[in-house]
C-alpha cells in the first residue's frame, strides 16, 4: 500500500511540476482529467496532515503549536533599512488580476516586511495545490489578526489567468489575485534567490515558503503536502 501511494505522488509531482529542458517553469497538464488517479491520495494527505495537526494540538502546554526548528540555516535578509521602498504593485487588469513580473512578485514580497509572510507558488490546475488551499486559507483565517500575510502567486499558463479571481472565490481565499507572467529561464530563481528562495531542479508545486518579519527566509517546501509542519512553522515565528 505504501508502494502504491508513493507511485500516485510521483504521478502528481510530474504533472503537478518540474522543470524540463531549459526551462524553469513546472510542467502543468491540460485537463483536470490527468489528474483524476490522485484525488485519493490528496485525500489521504490532507486526513493525514489534519490528524498530524491534532496530535500536536494535543501535545501542546501554552496554546500554539509545538516549536519548529526550522530545515537549516535562515538566508540573508534580502531588505535594507537604508534602500528605497519598493514600487507599488501593477494594478488589477479587465479580468480582476495582478499580473506581476518575477522582479515584481519579489518586490511585493519586500512590501511585506514587518509581517512573517508564506508565499505560495501554485497553479489552478495542479491537484496538489487545490489540495492544499484549503489548508492554507484556514492558515490566513486563524492569524488574520496577527502581523501575518500570505502571498500567493499563480503561475498558469497566460490562457488560464482568468481563472484566479473564481478559484480564489471558490475557497474564499482572502489572498490578492497574483499571477506571475511567463518569464525566460532563470527569471525566477535570478528574483526570488536573493531573498532565499532554493528552488530545486526539478521543482514542484505547491513551492511554499516563509520568511520572518525581517525578510529573512526560515523555512520552505517544494511539492508541499505537510500542512502540520507549515503550521508549526508560522506559529513559531509569530511567538518570537
Amino acid at each position: 500500500m505504501r508502494v502504491a501511494g508513493i507511485a500516485t505522488l510521483a504521478v502528481c509531482g510530474i504533472a503537478c511540476g518540474g522543470a524540463e529542458g531549459a526551462s524553469d517553469r513546472p510542467r502543468i497538464a491540460a485537463a483536470d482529467s490527468a489528474f483524476q488517479a490522485d484525488s485519493a491520495t490528496l485525500a489521504a494527505i490532507v486526513e493525514r496532515d489534519a490528524a498530524e495537526r491534532r496530535r500536536i494540538a494535543g501535545t501542546q502546554t501554552s496554546g500554539g503549536f509545538a516549536p519548529y526548528t526550522g530545515g537549516g540555516a535562515a538566508a540573508p535578509a534580502a531588505f535594507s533599512s537604508t534602500g528605497s521602498p519598493p514600487p507599488a504593485t501593477p494594478a488589477l487588469d479587465a479580468a480582476g488580476v495582478r499580473a506581476v513580473k518575477t522582479y515584481e512578485a519579489a518586490q511585493y514580497l519586500q512590501r511585506k516586511k514587518g509581517r512573517v509572510t508564506l508565499a505560495i507558488l501554485y497553479s489552478t490546475r495542479c491537484p496538489r495545490s487545490r489540495g492544499m488551499f484549503t489548508g492554507f486559507v484556514a492558515l490566513a483565517r486563524r492569524y488574520e489578526k496577527e502581523p501575518f500575510a500570505v502571498a500567493a502567486f499563480s503561475i498558469d499558463d497566460a490562457d488560464d489567468k482568468d481563472r484566479i479571481p473564481d478559484f480564489l472565490a471558490r475557497y474564499d481565499a482572502p489572498f490578492d489575485p497574483l499571477y506571475i507572467k511567463p518569464w525566460q529561464p532563470g527569471e525566477l530563481i535570478g528574483a526570488l534567490g536573493p531573498l532565499g528562495f532554493r528552488l530545486p531542479t526539478p521543482w514542484n508545486l505547491p513551492y511554499v515558503a516563509l520568511l520572518d518579519s525581517q525578510g529573512n527566509m526560515v523555512a520552505q517546501w517544494d511539492g508541499a503536502t505537510n500542512l502540520a509542519a507549515i503550521f508549526a512553522a508560522t506559529q513559531s515565528q509569530l511567538a518570537q
